[in-house]
């Protein structure tokens, strides 16, 4: 949890080194649904210091500018709340009920919601009824880096669901696993490994080497992976701290 985590301090004499992929299963969903609207906002990023990315390349203030049908710089934070809510419910087809309670609203006013995020992102329902004609062949589908995976599942939205995150989700897992061990299999004498959390990784080491093991982590953690003839990267953020629920974020602009 994420309150517990001021429990963990870096051994003595370190300092913890957290690198997260950056909105990696948005990313991932946006080539698989080819938009590309999308898939350019994450490509003029890339590299971006987080400060700036955040301020205009917001992917929850756009998605909001869109369903409200407003410029991206009137979108209030009530707004971009919504926004981001749905794009997280809607990317794996959560139903009203979920997103009622996200987001505090009755159940009318998230089918109303639903409604209109649909409505205005048609490819997110393209995608889903790809990824349901797949499984009406063989029950099988493929993530990214080739791993199978086949639902057994009585047919049904549950099912559904469960496929619609199976690549993004898979995906992103796989990725961090191989840039984990790649990066361990280089550095792991010269840097401690300490755990690997869905998108992140983090790592401890002496404070004087805190630059260079950032830029050895990047260098193992930036791949560049084929999407319906694309090529897709997703981006990675560093934070660092002496506590793991106390780390700074580094704005760093890789791009220089």
């Amino acid at each position: 949890p994420e309150d517990a985590r001021v429990l963990y301090r870096a051994p003595k004499g370190k300092v913890f080194i957290g690198a997260d992929y950056v909105q990696a299963e948005a990313v991932v969903v946006a080539y698989l649904c080819l938009d590309t609207v999308l898939m350019k906002m994450f490509k003029d990023s890339f590299g971006m210091p987080p400060s700036l990315r955040k301020k205009n390349y917001d992917i929850h203030r756009y998605t909001a500018s869109i369903m409200y049908e407003i410029p991206v710089d009137e979108v209030t934070p009530a707004q971009r709340r919504v926004g981001k809510t749905l794009r997280h419910a809607c990317n794996y087809a959560a139903g009203p009920a979920t997103v009622a309670e996200r987001l505090g609203v009755t159940l009318s006013q998230a089918r109303a919601l639903l409604d209109r995020y649909y409505e205005k992102n048609h490819l997110l329902k393209s995608w889903h009824m790809r990824i349901q004609q797949q499984l009406r062949q063989n029950r099988t589908l493929i993530n990214l880096f080739g791993r199978r995976h086949r639902f057994l599942g009585r047919w049904g939205d549950a099912l559904f669901r469960e496929a619609y995150a199976y690549i993004p989700q898979s995906s992103v897992g796989d990725l961090l696993n191989i840039s984990a061990e790649s990066f361990y299999r280089a550095h792991g004498n010269e840097f401690d490994v300490c755990i690997q959390l869905h998108d992140a990784i983090y790592v401890a080491a002496e404070p004087e080497r805190v630059d260079r093991c950032i830029r050895l982590m990047r260098e193992h953690m930036i791949r560049e992976i084929p999407v319906n003839n694309e090529t897709m990267i997703i981006d990675v953020d560093f934070k660092v701290g002496e506590y793991w629920g106390d780390m700074e974020e580094l704005d760093i602009d890789w791009r220089q």
